[in-house]
């Protein structure tokens, strides 16, 4: 009888367990998201949980799907009303006032904080963007004038994500142009996993200075995305392109190269300001010292709502540049801005 005894009790765990367990509360919230604890008073207006985490919590009705309970109905409206312990804690009686629980908004528990990854969702596109202008006018001893356009728009569902933009600089200097460059783009991804990609993109540019009439890109690639989230975005992507150039003096140039870019931004100070740059370079098969190498550097400052000043620097390198052109092109711009 001895030996039967240990065995009894040993047998009885799980019970115990399933028992302990079938009385945990648990409240099913508006947007998808679970508190287990304790309920300790439901109100038409709020429902109030002893948490495991964040201790006492009053949770609005109108933030709340459904509230679960292993306890019977009949036993927890009678602990609700007598204020008896409810799962071994002591708790005050419904009519009191918990003056040592002040209310928690539930948002500040549930909503998900600004860095996390936008949730995406099938055939339903998310849009973003931006479109910011900048211009300069000078007359006395100094005459000159310049204008910088440009705008990037994407469009992101769970498995699709497209991107278009462009970008425009005139520049002039004492009835001279010294800047007329022009360039439209347009990009596909698809997204096969959660982080990788695969994708096509066409280019078009267009430089009176570089006497480029025409440089037209098409590629295909494979991309991996670090991170997609409000305050942080990184994406490298690599893949063959085809490169066909068309020059103002009649000649022309066609090459296959291979390609590799990057697209980063982060919010930093507080996340009011935000710095990015991107870079696209790409090398022909046949010739690698032909490299061409564009890049954007910056920073998007706040300004109003939606509104932000832009200070950037472009750099372009051509390695095999037309004869009588520079092999760099570098310009600076302040601009501003409007973003969604």
């Amino acid at each position: 009888m001895k030996k039967i005894i240990p065995l009894i009790a040993l047998m009885s765990l799980p019970l115990t367990v399933v028992s302990v367990s079938a009385h945990a509360d648990w409240i099913m919230l508006s947007n998808g998201d679970r508190m287990s604890g304790n309920i300790v008073e439901q109100t038409t207006a709020t429902v109030t949980m002893d948490h495991s985490v964040m201790g006492r919590v009053s949770i609005p009705q109108s933030k709340i799907a459904s509230v679960h309970t292993g306890r019977a109905p009949r036993v927890l409206a009678r602990e609700l009303r007598t204020g008896q312990p409810i799962s071994g804690i002591p708790t005050a009686p419904v009519a009191q006032p918990v003056a040592s629980a002040p209310e928690v908004p539930a948002v500040a528990s549930i909503e998900p904080a600004a860095g996390d990854k936008p949730e995406h969702v099938a055939g339903v596109y998310k849009w973003t963007g931006r479109v910011s202008a900048g211009g300069n006018i000078q007359d006395g001893n100094t005459r000159s004038k310049d204008f910088i356009a440009d705008a990037d728009i994407k469009a992101r569902d769970l498995k699709n994500r497209y991107t278009m933009g462009g970008e425009a600089n005139w520049a002039e200097s004492a009835g001279n142009k010294t800047e007329n460059d022009q360039q439209l783009y347009g990009t596909y991804d698809r997204f096969i996993t959660e982080k990788w990609f695969v994708g096509g993109q066409q280019t078009f540019e267009k430089d009176e200075f570089e006497q480029l009439d025409l440089r037209s890109k098409t590629g295909l690639f494979v991309g991996h995305q670090f991170y997609e989230q409000d305050n942080l975005n990184l994406q490298v992507k690599a893949g063959p392109s085809y490169i066909s150039e068309s020059f103002e003096n009649g000649t022309s140039d066609d090459n296959i190269a291979l390609g590799w870019a990057l697209d980063y931004d982060q919010k930093i100070i507080d996340e009011a300001v935000q710095i990015f740059h991107k870079h696209d370079l790409n090398t022909p098969f046949d010739d690698t010292a032909a490299f061409l190498f564009e890049s954007e550097t910056g920073v998007h400052m706040p300004i109003g709502k939606r509104l932000d000043a832009t200070a950037q620097v472009d750099f372009d390198w051509d390695n095999d540049p037309l004869a009588g052109t520079k092999e760099d092109d570098t310009t600076y711009a302040l601009k501003l801005g409007y973003g969604w």
